[in-house]
Parts: C-alpha cells; sequence; structure tokens
C-alpha cells in the first residue's frame, strides 16, 4: 500500500520535500505516487504524476510519447481516467484530436506497470493500427530510461525481474504481444 503524504504539499502527490531528497529517495517518492490509486483523486494524481515524471520530463525527447509539446490536460482528461478506473464498463466520445487514445495509451502503461500479472486487450479497427500502437508501446518501454529504470528497480525487489522487457526467447515482446516481466500483458 501506498504512502499518503500530506495534500499541503505543492508537489502532491509526492512529498512537499521531493526535489530536496536523493536519487533513490527521488524514485521512491515518484513510484508511491504512481502506485497510490486507492481513491478516484488517488487515480487522477496518479495519472497526472505518471505523465509529468515518466512521459514529459525535460530530458524526454519529444517524440517519444507526444509528437508535440507537453500540454496540461483539461478536465475531460482527468474525468475520464478516474472514470475508467472505477466503472467496469465506459463510453467515452469527444471530438478528433481530442487525445482519447494518448490518454487510454497512458492509462494501459501505468495498469500494467502497476498490477502484477494484469492483463490489457486493445481493440481497434485493423491490425495496422494495432501495430503502430505496439510500435509507440514498445518504443516507451525500450527508450525511456527513467521509466524503465524505475519500475525495474520496484518490481526486482517484488518479484526478482531483472527487466521489465523479457529476454529473448522467454518472453513475447511483438506487435501485438507484448509480456512484461512483472507478468502484466498486452494484447491487441
Amino acid at each position: 500500500m501506498a504512502v499518503r503524504f500530506s495534500k499541503d504539499s505543492p508537489y502532491w502527490p509526492l512529498p512537499a520535500d521531493y526535489f530536496t531528497l536523493g536519487k533513490v529517495a527521488q524514485r521512491a517518492a515518484r513510484l508511491n505516487a504512481v502506485f497510490l490509486r486507492e481513491t478516484r483523486e488517488d487515480v487522477m494524481s496518479s495519472w497526472a504524476t505518471f505523465r509529468t515524471c515518466y512521459l514529459a520530463p525535460p530530458e524526454l525527447p519529444l517524440g517519444l510519447h507526444y509528437k508535440q509539446s507537453f500540454l496540461p490536460s483539461p478536465p475531460f482528461h482527468y474525468q475520464m481516467v478516474a472514470d475508467a478506473a472505477f466503472y467496469p464498463r465506459v463510453a467515452l466520445a469527444a471530438p478528433r484530436s481530442a487525445a482519447k487514445s494518448t490518454i487510454v495509451r497512458e492509462m494501459n502503461l501505468i495498469d500494467i506497470l502497476t498490477a502484477p500479472y494484469f492483463e490489457v486487450a486493445l481493440f481497434l479497427a485493423k491490425q495496422d493500427f494495432v501495430t503502430a500502437q505496439f510500435d509507440i508501446y514498445k518504443t516507451i518501454l525500450e527508450g525511456n530510461s527513467l521509466l524503465v529504470d524505475d519500475f525495474t528497480w520496484y518490481w526486482r525487489g517484488k518479484l526478482g525481474i531483472n527487466s521489465l522487457k523479457p529476454r529473448r526467447g522467454s518472453g513475447t515482446w511483438s506487435s501485438s504481444t507484448l509480456r512484461l516481466g512483472n507478468g502484466s500483458a498486452l494484447t491487441g
């Protein structure tokens, strides 16, 4: 269970002293914030922390996840994340370019990175669309060193894994199935 820091922290759900902590303590604080998912508010702040810490930090080159500059999310995105986490079935409608696919990708990443043996099935109209999405997932899971290092460190302590990506011949890592070292899988 994650530790709940005071909401008085200007960086909540990170602790108020986050930027004065050492590297290992900052890693633990980031992971704690992402694993804090008990209430709707927790889920929304977990997602927001995940995307700002792991998908849009200043040192990450554009194009790895976001095609253009990182923009703050409107309230609709937060509602979408909370609804998807707390209702068994959710239907969402929004105009084109409302970042629906990007938000769903972020939610899928959080789920497979934080829950061992969690399975996500991705249904798209054509196999070409699945392949394109999986190329993005693979790029993030292979090329984002902060994300890979933090979550590998976490699961090494819990499950004894040495990598998020399975070693060659020991798991599936393709354009339609990704099985992570923590046992979670994304299939399309």
